[in-house]
């Protein structure tokens, strides 16, 4: 057997495991999952993200900003894939290449 074939089968067993712990199934297709992935983002989206995320909270008293910028990263990302429709985007073969 292939593989990638194989592994792919592990990944949908586990994300199904994943999912039946939380009363949910792969049926469910308005419910979001988080997933951890690695992605290629250009160094100044990033600075920009970190730049307006300490803008957004401020200094605390302590001229602290507390703000988990790697959540802020996440959270874009995660807006953007759905404000730009990412379902349809992936259900497209040519983006396969």
């Amino acid at each position: 057997m292939d593989t990638r074939r194989w592994r792919s089968k592990i990944v949908v067993r586990v994300i199904e495991k994943a999912l039946i712990k939380k009363g949910m199934t792969m049926s469910d297709t308005n419910n979001l999952i988080r997933i951890n992935a690695t992605v290629e983002i250009t160094i100044k989206s990033l600075q920009t993200i970190v730049e307006n995320a300490k803008k957004k909270v401020g200094k605390d008293n302590r001229g602290i900003y507390r703000v988990d910028t790697a959540d802020k990263v996440s959270e874009m990302i995660s807006k953007f894939l759905q404000e730009n429709d990412f379902e349809t985007y992936v259900m497209d073969l040519n983006h396969y290449d």
